[in-house]
């Protein structure tokens, strides 16, 4: 009898390119994987397993009370009444919508798993009720070190004092009761040990090549620029320890011929700053790509730019997803000097090192690429071989020697 493995996800499966890769892995290595989303894909069809959405009806909701992003009726709710308050009723939003809405949801609409593969701490309860109805063992993803994401000197007294140790007592109650806790690196993998006493297993985020599929365009056909024009490409969604406001700001130190393409969400802003200094037409926001398609679609840029800082602990250990994807794209990499990063890179010669809070040196790497097509030939090669040594494949062996040994585990009890 096929042993299933349930991967329960927060988001539509659709959006996560890492939920996608062990869910496929999971078939791959001969379970009958499937996945719960919270929120439902727009195109279940193109995915590799089958998949369940909790909530059609009221996806935003939920939503904008887990993310807290600006959408939904939270936010209208936000605008009308004064802050402290709407703080308020978005944490008893959050936990009935986590603690009573998706348990149920789950009871009625989940498949039945013999593991659960977690990716949110918040769907704990959801998964806890379904543990009592036929027990198996829980694999928690915690992916990031979440609580060393927020600015707290931008949070309220509410959020710092109240909202954010709240959270961080719920996804260490669900660590310490989880078969095994995975995360995306060593960096974040040892602030998540020293916060909640329980050290991950680190699965990293490497490209699966086996799951591209080709886009309509490329990332150079999106951004209008022609083949003489040299086109620098930054992959992931704004957070706050991002520079991309230098990274346009290098832009009015390099020769025209030189743009940017962002490609993720919420890099709407970067259009102003870009107008303000005067380099408008050479900043271009592509916006969100199919997890599948990140890697041909920036293919056709000349180099990629990884722009995270150590604002927080969390990003001064990240290991972000379009890391690897510039990586499996081959490109040069601008690259800054983070643990994590280094520790993979090392001493090879990919593209060079950055501060990407300083346009100044950034408008220098990219220089030192146009001045030498060499040096940005050797760095392509030198990539394309580092991204054959640091594959998905890698990992998926990982992947399925902790879930042989949770599984049997848990028949052992």
């Amino acid at each position: 009898m096929t042993t299933t493995v349930v991967s329960v996800v927060p988001l539509p499966l659709e959006r996560d390119s890492r939920s996608i890769k062990i869910a496929a892995s999971l078939a791959r290595l001969g379970y009958d994987s499937r996945a719960v989303e919270s929120l439902a894909s727009t195109r279940p069809d193109r995915l590799p397993v089958p998949v369940v959405a909790l909530s059609r009806a009221v996806p935003q909701a939920v939503a904008a009370a887990s993310t807290g992003s600006g959408g939904g009726p939270l936010a209208v709710l936000r605008r009308m009444v004064p802050r402290g308050l709407s703080e308020r009723l978005h944490l008893v939003a959050m936990v009935l919508g986590y603690f009573v809405l998706r348990p149920l949801q789950g009871v009625l609409r989940a498949p039945r798993g013999d593991l659960y593969y977690l990716h949110e701490y918040r769907l704990f309860p959801m998964v806890r009720l379904l543990q009592w109805l036929r027990p198996a063992p829980v694999i928690y993803d915690a992916h990031d070190f979440y609580p060393e994401v927020w600015r707290k000197g931008e949070l309220s007294p509410f959020w710092r004092r109240t909202f954010l140790p709240f959270l961080s007592a719920w996804e260490g109650w669900v660590a310490r009761r989880a078969d095994a806790v995975v995360m995306v690196g060593d960096g974040v993998a040892g602030l998540f040990e020293a916060a909640y006493g329980v050290r991950p297993v680190v699965l990293r985020n490497c490209h699966d090549s086996r799951l591209e599929r080709q886009p309509v365009r490329t990332v150079r056909e999106a951004a209008g620029v022609g083949p003489d024009d040299l086109l620098l490409v930054s992959v992931g969604n704004r957070k706050p320890g991002q520079a991309v406001d230098q990274a346009v700001a290098a832009l009015a130190l390099l020769p025209e011929r030189v743009h940017l393409a962002l490609v993720g969400r919420f890099h709407e802003g970067a259009v102003e700053t870009a107008s303000r200094l005067g380099v408008e037409g050479r900043v271009h926001v592509v916006g969100a790509v199919a997890p599948e398609e990140v890697v041909p679609f920036i293919r056709s840029a000349d180099a990629a730019l990884v722009l995270y800082w150590p604002e927080t602990g969390n990003y001064e250990n990240i290991l972000p997803n379009g890391f690897f994807q510039s990586l499996a794209a081959h490109l040069p990499l601008l690259w800054p000097d983070l643990p994590d990063l280094a520790a993979i890179v090392g001493r090879r010669e990919v593209g060079g090192r950055i501060d990407p809070r300083d346009s100044a040196a950034i408008a220098a790497a990219v220089q030192g690429l146009i001045d030498n097509p060499g040096r940005a030939e050797y760095a392509r090669d030198v990539v394309r071989v580092l991204a054959e040594q640091v594959s998905w494949e890698r990992e998926e062996q990982k992947l399925g020697g902790l879930v042989a040994e949770i599984l049997a585990r848990g028949q052992g009890r």
